[in-house]
């Protein structure tokens, strides 16, 4: 799992839901994860940019 650097850009609120959006420093990717905390947004970014990876 040390492939990934990943940094929480931004956290809000839409449509009631809490959303992060994560970036990997190091490729410069931004996904958007809604997540209840800054870990299980980080968990879910990077089981995002583990599948992009492998495609």
């Amino acid at each position: 799992m040390g492939e990934f650097e990943l940094e929480i850009i931004e956290e809000y609120y839409l449509n009631g839901e809490h959303r992060y959006r994560v970036k990997d420093k190091e490729s410069g990717i931004v996904v958007n994860v809604s997540a209840e905390n800054k870990e299980e947004a980080a968990e879910k970014a990077l089981s995002i940019l583990v599948k992009v990876k492998k495609g």
